[in-house]
């Protein structure tokens, strides 16, 4: 079966069921991919600078701190 015909048939569900690691996971993304494949990837212009910003804090606490982001939690 040639490589183009194999990915159409999976579509965007395997790639974004495959982003986690836990079964329910997999499960969840899975099906959310398969019922609206790439309608939601505009979401990725709100959602990456956002997630940025969360791990350049995190990093400049542990700078500053010189604690990790667990310690500082505790």
């Amino acid at each position: 079966m040639p490589f183009r015909r194999l990915a159409k048939l999976f579509g965007p569900g395997v790639v974004t069921g495959a982003s986690d690691d836990d079964p329910s996971g997999i499960a969840t993304y899975t099906q959310a991919g398969a019922a609206f494949g790439l309608g939601t990837v505009w979401l990725m212009l709100f959602t990456i600078p956002l997630m940025t910003a969360v791990q350049e804090a995190c990093a400049r606490l542990s700078l500053v701190t010189r604690r990790g982001l667990f310690a500082n939690l505790s």
